[in-house]
């Protein structure tokens, strides 16, 4: 039996894929680093402060349908990390971060 990741996932509609491309690695990157600066979040701080362990935390989610546009094959092995990331509990508590919108 495959284990997926927290939350379960549709894996007839899309592939989950490590991010091998630098350009995909920079992209998460510039999107954490621009979600800190706009809310300070000490959960985007930590993972950047760590981003040599975390980089490679990060899963791709490449829908099928998207793939057939680009002419992309799929993936004939579904990449299925074999256990949930529990490296975020190492951070500070981070439960009472919550951005309040008025």
């Amino acid at each position: 039996m495959e284990t997926l990741p927290r939350g379960g996932v549709n894996l007839d509609s899309v592939d989950l894929e490590p991010l091998l491309d630098e350009s995909d690695v920079v992209i998460v990157r510039d999107l954490l680093l621009s979600h800190l600066e706009l809310t300070a979040s000490r959960r985007a701080k930590w993972i950047l402060d760590n981003w040599n362990d975390m980089a490679s935390r990060f899963i791709k989610v490449f829908p099928h349908e998207f793939k057939r546009v680009l002419g992309v094959s799929r993936s004939e092995q579904a990449y299925i990390p074999s256990q949930p990331v529990s490296v975020l509990a190492e951070a500070e508590p981070l439960q009472q971060e919550q951005v309040q919108h008025g």
